[in-house]
């Protein structure tokens, strides 16, 4: 699970960049060591990441290198500590991490009243961000095809005013890229786009000699997300989980597991886990 902590006005809660969560972290987590209480077969994996000091307006990251930033954050974690202490959770370092199974994983987590819930630090976890595998996005070859075809200006005005015909109400710049097949989308006719990145990076991460490192990573099943590729979302009446299920991801991901992909790939994060989650589980459970 993802989580990323902050303080706001004195309460540790949650958040996504600029996003607040307003629930106590202390609630979330509870119900997360209450869910593995009743699950004891099953451990959860907390990644902690992107501390965050909220104030008013403004935030600041835990990469300042401002003194009294740095100390904001060192108060977020520090809070964090009192939770996990509080919910007796352990937070365990990468290096004992390093070549040991699932299945003693479980066994550092083990909580007092049955269950496991281990916590990972942004730190100490490889997370494997790749920026390039967006769901709307831009392919070299249409913008390579878009500059040939710009040559010839009366194709261009009738390809726009097309393009601004199909938006009465406003001109779109987003619908004009996609007459002009500019911007591709996960789930339109040009997904292959989208899809090619996405095998690409998790091919790279299964790879035998990517990960001589110690510390545990994540593969990011899933697509991500830049200021831009969330306004195509928005224009297109998308969300995250409709961008997962539109362009049925986690089904592609599931068959490319069934037919033996990606032998090793550390920890797979996933969007939208309701759909097809637990088959893809049972796929890894038999790798």
């Amino acid at each position: 699970m993802d989580v990323r902590p902050t303080l706001q006005d004195g309460r540790l809660v949650m958040h996504h960049s600029s996003v607040v969560v307003d629930v106590l972290l202390e609630e979330a987590l509870s119900e997360v060591v209450d869910w593995a209480s009743r699950n004891p077969e099953e451990v959860v994996v907390l990644n902690f990441k992107a501390s965050r000091v909220q104030n008013g307006a403004d935030s600041v990251n835990n990469t300042s290198r401002v003194q009294s930033d740095v100390d904001g954050v060192n108060d977020v974690d520090h809070s964090v500590q009192e939770v996990l202490d509080n919910l007796a959770i352990r937070s365990v370092p990468y290096f004992r991490l390093g070549g040991i199974t699932m299945a003693e994983v479980k066994k550092l987590g083990q909580l007092p009243n049955n269950g496991s819930v281990v916590a990972l630090f942004w730190s100490d976890v490889n997370q494997n961000w790749d920026p390039s595998v967006e769901c709307y996005s831009y392919s070299e070859d249409s913008v390579s095809r878009f500059l040939s075809r710009a040559e010839d200006s009366d194709e261009m005005r009738a390809l726009l005013n097309h393009a601004i015909s199909l938006s009465p109400k406003w001109t779109s710049l987003t619908a004009v890229e996609d007459i002009l097949h500019l911007r591709y989308s996960c789930y339109n006719g040009h997904s292959e786009y989208a899809f090619d990145r996405l095998w690409t990076y998790m091919e790279d991460m299964s790879r035998a000699d990517r990960h001589q490192w110690s510390k545990p990573w994540f593969t990011q099943a899933h697509w991500q997300y830049s200021v831009g590729s969330v306004a195509a979302g928005i224009e297109h009446l998308s969300s995250i989980l409709l961008d997962e299920s539109r362009s049925e991801l986690n089904q592609r991901v599931l068959d490319k597991l069934l037919d033996g992909a990606f032998p090793r790939l550390g920890m797979l994060e996933l969007d939208n886990v309701c759909d097809h989650g637990l088959d893809i589980y049972a796929a890894l459970k038999d790798k």
